[in-house]
Protein backbone atom coordinates (compact mmCIF):
# COMPACT_ATOMS: atom_id res chain seq x y z
CA UNK A 1 0.00 0.00 0.00
CA UNK A 2 0.98 3.45 -1.49
CA UNK A 3 0.32 7.01 0.50
CA UNK A 4 -1.91 7.46 -2.09
CA UNK A 5 -4.39 4.34 -0.14
CA UNK A 6 -5.69 4.61 2.31
CA UNK A 7 -6.54 0.52 4.07
CA UNK A 8 -8.73 -0.74 6.89
CA UNK A 9 -8.28 -4.21 8.32
CA UNK A 10 -11.39 -6.27 8.98
CA UNK A 11 -12.31 -9.46 10.69
CA UNK A 12 -14.81 -11.58 8.72
CA UNK A 13 -17.73 -11.87 10.85
CA UNK A 14 -20.34 -15.14 11.22
CA UNK A 15 -23.00 -12.51 10.37
CA UNK A 16 -21.22 -11.45 6.92
CA UNK A 17 -21.97 -15.49 6.16
CA UNK A 18 -24.42 -16.62 3.95
CA UNK A 19 -25.92 -19.84 3.69
CA UNK A 20 -23.09 -21.19 1.29
CA UNK A 21 -20.47 -20.71 4.17
CA UNK A 22 -18.67 -17.42 2.42
CA UNK A 23 -19.42 -13.91 2.69
CA UNK A 24 -22.47 -12.43 1.25
CA UNK A 25 -21.83 -10.65 -2.04
CA UNK A 26 -23.91 -7.44 -0.38
CA UNK A 27 -21.16 -7.02 1.86
CA UNK A 28 -18.27 -6.05 0.12
CA UNK A 29 -20.30 -3.19 -0.55
CA UNK A 30 -20.66 -2.48 2.64
CA UNK A 31 -16.75 -3.21 2.94
CA UNK A 32 -15.70 -0.58 0.28
CA UNK A 33 -18.41 1.78 1.88
CA UNK A 34 -16.37 1.32 5.19
CA UNK A 35 -12.95 2.09 3.41
CA UNK A 36 -14.61 4.98 1.06
CA UNK A 37 -15.23 7.06 4.36
CA UNK A 38 -11.78 6.69 5.91
CA UNK A 39 -10.63 7.54 2.61
CA UNK A 40 -12.56 10.60 2.09
CA UNK A 41 -11.91 11.62 5.78
CA UNK A 42 -8.33 11.15 5.07
CA UNK A 43 -8.53 13.01 2.52
CA UNK A 44 -10.33 16.08 4.25
CA UNK A 45 -13.40 15.42 2.19
CA UNK A 46 -16.07 14.03 4.50
CA UNK A 47 -15.89 14.93 8.24
CA UNK A 48 -17.84 13.65 10.83
CA UNK A 49 -19.87 14.39 12.94
CA UNK A 50 -20.85 16.70 9.67
CA UNK A 51 -20.20 20.50 11.03
CA UNK A 52 -23.90 22.36 11.83
CA UNK A 53 -25.21 24.25 8.49
CA UNK A 54 -23.20 21.43 5.83
CA UNK A 55 -25.37 19.90 3.07
CA UNK A 56 -26.40 16.26 3.98
CA UNK A 57 -24.54 14.89 0.55
CA UNK A 58 -21.64 15.93 -0.37
CA UNK A 59 -21.39 13.77 -3.73
CA UNK A 60 -23.43 10.76 -4.98
CA UNK A 61 -22.79 7.34 -5.78
CA UNK A 62 -23.43 6.94 -10.04
CA UNK A 63 -21.76 3.90 -10.49
CA UNK A 64 -20.85 0.54 -8.58
CA UNK A 65 -19.35 -2.92 -10.13
CA UNK A 66 -17.21 -5.28 -8.71
CA UNK A 67 -15.44 -8.65 -10.28
CA UNK A 68 -15.01 -11.29 -7.62
CA UNK A 69 -11.95 -13.82 -7.77
CA UNK A 70 -12.14 -15.65 -4.49
CA UNK A 71 -14.80 -15.95 -1.80
CA UNK A 72 -13.81 -14.93 1.78
CA UNK A 73 -14.66 -17.08 4.77
CA UNK A 74 -15.38 -16.66 8.26
CA UNK A 75 -12.50 -15.32 10.33
CA UNK A 76 -10.47 -14.11 7.74
CA UNK A 77 -8.93 -11.19 8.65
CA UNK A 78 -8.61 -8.66 5.42
CA UNK A 79 -6.94 -5.51 4.49
CA UNK A 80 -9.52 -3.29 2.44
CA UNK A 81 -8.04 -0.61 0.30
CA UNK A 82 -9.26 2.37 -1.15
CA UNK A 83 -7.79 5.12 -3.73
CA UNK A 84 -8.51 7.64 -5.82
CA UNK A 85 -8.09 6.38 -9.53
CA UNK A 86 -9.15 9.26 -11.41
CA UNK A 87 -10.78 12.80 -10.99
CA UNK A 88 -12.71 14.61 -13.58
CA UNK A 89 -14.60 18.12 -13.85
CA UNK A 90 -17.37 16.64 -12.55
CA UNK A 91 -16.65 13.10 -11.04
CA UNK A 92 -14.39 11.34 -9.44
CA UNK A 93 -13.43 7.95 -9.53
CA UNK A 94 -12.51 5.36 -6.09
CA UNK A 95 -10.98 2.37 -6.33
CA UNK A 96 -10.78 -0.71 -3.97
CA UNK A 97 -9.29 -3.78 -3.32
CA UNK A 98 -9.62 -6.43 -0.83
CA UNK A 99 -6.87 -8.64 -0.04
CA UNK A 100 -6.40 -11.33 2.70
CA UNK A 101 -4.03 -11.32 5.51
CA UNK A 102 -3.64 -14.97 5.74
CA UNK A 103 -3.20 -16.14 2.21
CA UNK A 104 -0.26 -13.66 1.57
CA UNK A 105 -1.05 -10.72 -0.63
CA UNK A 106 -3.74 -12.42 -3.34
CA UNK A 107 -6.20 -9.56 -4.13
CA UNK A 108 -10.06 -10.89 -3.86
CA UNK A 109 -12.05 -8.19 -6.03
CA UNK A 110 -10.81 -5.46 -7.88
CA UNK A 111 -14.32 -3.23 -8.43
CA UNK A 112 -13.90 0.20 -9.86
CA UNK A 113 -16.63 2.79 -8.38
CA UNK A 114 -17.65 5.68 -9.94
CA UNK A 115 -18.86 8.76 -7.41
CA UNK A 116 -20.57 12.23 -8.86
CA UNK A 117 -20.84 15.66 -7.07
CA UNK A 118 -24.36 17.09 -6.56
CA UNK A 119 -25.09 20.51 -7.18
CA UNK A 120 -25.32 21.66 -3.79
CA UNK A 121 -21.86 20.49 -3.31
CA UNK A 122 -18.92 22.57 -3.64
CA UNK A 123 -15.75 19.77 -4.47
CA UNK A 124 -13.13 22.13 -6.08
CA UNK A 125 -10.83 21.75 -3.07
CA UNK A 126 -10.95 17.94 -3.06
CA UNK A 127 -10.55 18.33 -6.97
CA UNK A 128 -7.28 19.94 -7.06
CA UNK A 129 -6.35 17.77 -3.96
CA UNK A 130 -6.95 14.67 -5.99
CA UNK A 131 -5.51 16.14 -9.44
CA UNK A 132 -2.07 17.06 -7.45
CA UNK A 133 -1.70 13.63 -6.51
CA UNK A 134 -3.33 11.84 -9.58
CA UNK A 135 -0.26 14.03 -11.66
CA UNK A 136 2.15 13.00 -9.67
CA UNK A 137 1.81 9.14 -10.09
Amino acid sequence: MDDHETGIEIWIRSTDIDGDGIVNNSRFFQFFEQARLEHLSRLGVVVRPRPPGVADRAFTIAETTCRFLAPLRHRDRVLVSAWTSTVGRRSFGLAYRITASTTASRPRLAPPRRCGWTRTAAPRSYRRTCARRWRRR
